[in-house]
């Protein structure tokens, strides 16, 4: 049977468009789902920035806060995410959010470094998902509605 359609109207572009969405959905939730472990489940403690990396590309610096923390008489790091302006300034007190069981997961317990790397992904993913499915649901009802 002829597909007067091709390619856009078989339903592979659809497919391949919704698992790109769903690669968006997964990495943000797979974020999400850590941030909200450590919140629910972790603890807290004081940490000290020792150091800010610097990252130069065509758009500018970025600088991302190098974190000295202790759990249990251990010494840990952890490398927040890099912003332009620096968030932080070396020697500035933060509190950082752990892992229990495992102290070397953690992230600064923030709004950005917990919450925003998820929300934008999953926002976009989900977004793109919408876009995408209610722009191909409509196409097929005006194909139908107006042969």
């Amino acid at each position: 049977m002829y597909n007067r359609f091709g390619f856009l109207g078989s339903g592979c572009l659809l497919i391949i468009l919704n698992l790109f969405c769903l690669v968006f959905l997964a990495v943000g939730g797979w974020w999400g789902y850590g941030s909200f472990r450590l919140v629910q489940a972790g603890a807290t403690t004081s940490g000290r920035v020792v150091d800010i990396l610097v990252s130069s590309d065509d758009d500018g610096d970025s600088y991302a806060p190098v974190v000295e923390y202790t759990v249990r008489s251990l010494d840990y790091q952890l490398i927040g995410t890099y912003t332009n302006p620096p968030a932080y300034a070396v020697g500035d007190r933060v509190t950082v959010r752990y892992d229990r069981a495992n102290p070397e997961t953690a992230r600064l317990d923030s709004f950005v470094e917990l919450w925003l790397f998820p929300l934008v992904f999953g926002g976009v993913g989900l977004l793109l998902f919408i876009i995408i499915n209610v722009g191909y649901v409509v196409s097929l009802a005006r194909r139908t509605w107006f042969r």
